[in-house]
Protein backbone atom coordinates (compact mmCIF):
# COMPACT_ATOMS: atom_id res chain seq x y z
CA UNK A 1 0.00 0.00 0.00
CA UNK A 2 3.08 2.40 0.93
CA UNK A 3 4.57 1.69 -2.04
CA UNK A 4 1.10 2.58 -4.41
CA UNK A 5 0.69 5.62 -2.63
CA UNK A 6 4.46 6.41 -3.14
CA UNK A 7 3.58 5.99 -6.90
CA UNK A 8 0.57 7.68 -7.12
CA UNK A 9 1.76 10.83 -5.49
CA UNK A 10 4.68 10.63 -8.23
CA UNK A 11 2.62 10.40 -10.80
CA UNK A 12 0.78 13.71 -9.91
CA UNK A 13 3.90 15.70 -9.70
CA UNK A 14 5.17 14.96 -13.19
CA UNK A 15 1.91 16.08 -15.12
CA UNK A 16 2.45 18.95 -16.85
CA UNK A 17 0.40 21.38 -14.32
CA UNK A 18 1.37 24.31 -16.93
CA UNK A 19 -0.76 22.79 -19.45
CA UNK A 20 -4.17 23.09 -18.03
CA UNK A 21 -2.70 26.36 -16.11
CA UNK A 22 -2.40 27.52 -19.50
CA UNK A 23 -5.91 25.92 -20.60
CA UNK A 24 -7.72 27.87 -17.13
CA UNK A 25 -5.82 31.47 -18.67
CA UNK A 26 -7.46 30.96 -21.98
CA UNK A 27 -10.65 30.35 -20.15
CA UNK A 28 -10.40 33.17 -17.98
CA UNK A 29 -9.14 35.59 -20.76
CA UNK A 30 -12.53 34.98 -23.14
CA UNK A 31 -14.74 34.75 -19.81
CA UNK A 32 -13.36 38.58 -19.24
CA UNK A 33 -13.65 39.23 -23.12
CA UNK A 34 -17.29 38.03 -23.38
CA UNK A 35 -18.37 40.13 -20.00
CA UNK A 36 -16.14 43.13 -21.61
CA UNK A 37 -18.46 42.73 -24.86
CA UNK A 38 -21.64 42.13 -22.93
CA UNK A 39 -21.06 45.31 -20.60
CA UNK A 40 -20.65 47.28 -24.04
CA UNK A 41 -23.99 46.64 -24.88
CA UNK A 42 -25.84 46.74 -21.78
CA UNK A 43 -24.42 50.15 -21.77
CA UNK A 44 -24.86 51.22 -25.05
CA UNK A 45 -28.89 49.58 -24.71
CA UNK A 46 -28.74 52.27 -21.39
CA UNK A 47 -27.64 54.98 -23.26
CA UNK A 48 -30.04 54.63 -25.86
CA UNK A 49 -32.98 55.12 -23.39
CA UNK A 50 -34.96 58.51 -23.02
CA UNK A 51 -33.34 60.86 -20.35
CA UNK A 52 -36.65 60.59 -18.68
CA UNK A 53 -36.35 57.04 -17.68
CA UNK A 54 -32.67 56.96 -17.73
CA UNK A 55 -31.58 59.53 -15.15
CA UNK A 56 -34.02 58.40 -12.65
CA UNK A 57 -32.94 55.01 -13.01
CA UNK A 58 -29.39 55.85 -12.70
CA UNK A 59 -29.81 58.16 -9.51
CA UNK A 60 -32.33 54.87 -8.02
CA UNK A 61 -29.38 52.70 -9.04
CA UNK A 62 -26.48 54.97 -7.15
CA UNK A 63 -28.66 55.30 -4.09
CA UNK A 64 -29.08 51.16 -4.23
CA UNK A 65 -25.47 51.55 -4.19
CA UNK A 66 -24.78 53.94 -1.48
CA UNK A 67 -26.96 52.00 0.66
CA UNK A 68 -24.84 48.68 0.62
CA UNK A 69 -23.06 47.20 3.34
CA UNK A 70 -20.66 45.46 0.72
CA UNK A 71 -18.26 47.97 0.24
CA UNK A 72 -16.83 46.39 -2.54
CA UNK A 73 -19.81 45.68 -4.82
CA UNK A 74 -20.39 49.36 -4.26
CA UNK A 75 -17.37 50.52 -5.41
CA UNK A 76 -17.71 48.61 -8.15
CA UNK A 77 -21.43 49.46 -9.11
CA UNK A 78 -20.42 53.33 -8.83
CA UNK A 79 -17.30 53.20 -10.80
CA UNK A 80 -19.54 52.04 -13.85
CA UNK A 81 -21.95 54.36 -12.86
CA UNK A 82 -20.18 57.60 -13.01
CA UNK A 83 -19.44 56.40 -16.64
CA UNK A 84 -23.08 56.24 -17.24
CA UNK A 85 -23.67 59.63 -15.44
CA UNK A 86 -21.03 60.97 -17.47
CA UNK A 87 -22.68 60.20 -20.66
CA UNK A 88 -25.89 61.86 -19.88
CA UNK A 89 -26.09 65.39 -20.01
CA UNK A 90 -28.07 67.39 -17.27
CA UNK A 91 -28.02 68.82 -13.98
CA UNK A 92 -29.34 65.94 -12.18
CA UNK A 93 -26.31 63.78 -13.81
CA UNK A 94 -23.99 66.49 -12.77
CA UNK A 95 -25.24 66.49 -9.15
CA UNK A 96 -24.92 62.60 -8.64
CA UNK A 97 -21.54 62.80 -9.77
CA UNK A 98 -20.14 64.89 -7.38
CA UNK A 99 -22.38 62.70 -5.37
CA UNK A 100 -20.32 59.98 -6.38
CA UNK A 101 -17.11 61.87 -5.77
CA UNK A 102 -17.76 61.60 -2.20
CA UNK A 103 -17.71 57.87 -1.78
CA UNK A 104 -14.87 56.71 0.65
CA UNK A 105 -13.11 55.13 -2.15
CA UNK A 106 -10.34 56.24 -4.45
CA UNK A 107 -11.00 53.93 -7.57
CA UNK A 108 -14.75 55.53 -7.15
CA UNK A 109 -13.52 59.03 -6.73
CA UNK A 110 -11.19 58.92 -9.64
CA UNK A 111 -13.76 57.88 -12.20
CA UNK A 112 -16.20 60.53 -11.32
CA UNK A 113 -13.44 63.16 -10.85
CA UNK A 114 -12.99 61.72 -14.64
CA UNK A 115 -16.39 62.41 -15.77
CA UNK A 116 -16.69 65.49 -13.89
CA UNK A 117 -13.34 66.82 -15.70
CA UNK A 118 -14.85 66.18 -18.87
CA UNK A 119 -17.91 67.88 -18.66
CA UNK A 120 -15.88 71.06 -17.13
CA UNK A 121 -14.04 70.64 -20.74
CA UNK A 122 -17.36 70.09 -22.77
CA UNK A 123 -20.28 72.11 -20.77
CA UNK A 124 -18.28 74.44 -17.97
CA UNK A 125 -21.63 76.17 -16.83
CA UNK A 126 -23.35 72.85 -16.52
CA UNK A 127 -20.29 72.03 -14.19
CA UNK A 128 -19.98 74.96 -12.13
CA UNK A 129 -23.71 75.22 -11.69
CA UNK A 130 -23.27 71.58 -9.89
CA UNK A 131 -20.40 73.18 -7.87
CA UNK A 132 -22.60 75.57 -6.75
CA UNK A 133 -25.01 73.44 -5.74
CA UNK A 134 -23.00 70.73 -3.63
CA UNK A 135 -21.46 73.94 -1.65
CA UNK A 136 -24.96 75.20 -1.02
CA UNK A 137 -26.28 72.06 0.08
CA UNK A 138 -23.29 71.39 2.33
CA UNK A 139 -22.14 68.28 0.03
CA UNK A 140 -19.81 65.73 0.81
CA UNK A 141 -16.69 66.73 2.14
CA UNK A 142 -14.40 64.35 0.33
CA UNK A 143 -16.61 65.69 -2.79
CA UNK A 144 -15.24 69.50 -1.83
CA UNK A 145 -12.30 68.15 -1.13
CA UNK A 146 -11.20 67.28 -4.80
CA UNK A 147 -13.66 69.77 -6.76
CA UNK A 148 -11.14 72.99 -6.28
CA UNK A 149 -8.50 71.17 -7.94
CA UNK A 150 -11.07 69.87 -10.92
CA UNK A 151 -12.28 73.91 -11.38
CA UNK A 152 -8.47 75.23 -11.22
CA UNK A 153 -7.44 72.37 -13.72
CA UNK A 154 -10.02 73.68 -16.30
CA UNK A 155 -9.43 77.22 -15.00
CA UNK A 156 -12.31 78.91 -16.45
CA UNK A 157 -12.53 83.25 -15.65
CA UNK A 158 -15.35 82.01 -13.26
CA UNK A 159 -12.74 80.03 -11.88
CA UNK A 160 -11.86 82.28 -8.62
CA UNK A 161 -15.37 83.10 -7.90
CA UNK A 162 -15.70 79.44 -7.31
CA UNK A 163 -12.45 79.27 -5.21
CA UNK A 164 -13.13 82.05 -2.81
CA UNK A 165 -16.23 80.01 -2.23
CA UNK A 166 -14.35 77.25 -1.02
CA UNK A 167 -12.03 79.33 0.45
CA UNK A 168 -14.93 80.48 3.00
CA UNK A 169 -15.50 77.12 3.94
CA UNK A 170 -16.12 75.29 7.40
CA UNK A 171 -14.43 72.30 6.86
CA UNK A 172 -10.32 73.71 7.43
CA UNK A 173 -9.39 70.09 5.12
CA UNK A 174 -11.50 71.79 2.26
CA UNK A 175 -10.37 75.26 2.82
CA UNK A 176 -6.95 73.24 2.50
CA UNK A 177 -7.66 71.97 -0.75
CA UNK A 178 -8.67 74.87 -2.12
CA UNK A 179 -5.75 76.90 -1.20
CA UNK A 180 -3.50 74.58 -2.59
CA UNK A 181 -5.99 74.85 -5.46
CA UNK A 182 -5.49 78.97 -5.93
CA UNK A 183 -2.07 78.13 -6.24
CA UNK A 184 -2.38 76.08 -9.05
CA UNK A 185 -4.54 78.51 -10.75
CA UNK A 186 -1.87 81.03 -10.02
CA UNK A 187 -4.00 84.28 -10.37
CA UNK A 188 -2.65 86.85 -7.77
CA UNK A 189 -6.12 88.33 -7.81
CA UNK A 190 -6.43 85.31 -4.89
CA UNK A 191 -4.19 87.06 -2.26
CA UNK A 192 -6.76 88.83 -0.66
CA UNK A 193 -9.23 86.21 -0.15
CA UNK A 194 -5.78 84.21 1.21
CA UNK A 195 -5.00 86.84 3.67
CA UNK A 196 -8.51 86.59 4.96
CA UNK A 197 -7.09 83.20 6.74
CA UNK A 198 -3.65 83.89 7.58
CA UNK A 199 -4.50 84.09 11.14
CA UNK A 200 -6.61 80.75 10.80
CA UNK A 201 -5.11 78.46 13.40
CA UNK A 202 -7.35 75.55 12.31
CA UNK A 203 -5.05 72.46 11.83
CA UNK A 204 -5.65 69.90 9.21
CA UNK A 205 -3.34 67.01 8.45
CA UNK A 206 -1.01 66.95 5.13
CA UNK A 207 1.81 64.21 3.92
CA UNK A 208 5.08 65.77 3.06
CA UNK A 209 7.61 64.83 0.61
CA UNK A 210 7.70 61.32 2.17
CA UNK A 211 4.18 60.72 2.78
CA UNK A 212 4.49 61.47 6.52
CA UNK A 213 1.85 62.94 8.16
CA UNK A 214 2.33 66.47 9.12
CA UNK A 215 0.73 69.23 10.98
CA UNK A 216 -0.01 72.63 9.56
CA UNK A 217 -2.90 75.41 9.79
CA UNK A 218 -4.67 76.79 7.78
CA UNK A 219 -3.28 80.17 8.38
CA UNK A 220 0.49 78.53 7.98
CA UNK A 221 -1.19 77.58 4.58
CA UNK A 222 -2.63 80.81 3.52
CA UNK A 223 0.65 82.55 4.18
CA UNK A 224 2.63 80.16 2.12
CA UNK A 225 0.34 80.86 -0.40
CA UNK A 226 0.63 84.06 -1.11
CA UNK A 227 4.21 83.99 -0.91
CA UNK A 228 4.57 81.68 -3.81
CA UNK A 229 1.85 83.35 -5.60
CA UNK A 230 3.45 86.72 -5.09
CA UNK A 231 6.88 85.29 -6.07
CA UNK A 232 4.98 84.36 -9.29
CA UNK A 233 3.65 87.57 -10.01
CA UNK A 234 7.51 89.19 -9.67
CA UNK A 235 8.65 86.70 -11.89
CA UNK A 236 6.09 87.24 -14.89
CA UNK A 237 6.78 91.01 -13.95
Amino acid sequence: MTGGAGRGRRLVATQPSGYACAMSIDALLKSLFDAERAALRAESALLDQKPKVLVPALVAAVDEAFALRDVEEASLRLRRLAVLLGEVEGAETADQLVRVLGFDDEGVRLAAADELEARAYERYAEFARAVDRALDAGGPVLALMELPHLVAEVGEPSALLLLRRFLQHSDAEVVAEAIAATVSLGETEAVPALEALSRDHRQVALADEDEDEVQATVGELAQDAIAQLTAMDEDEA
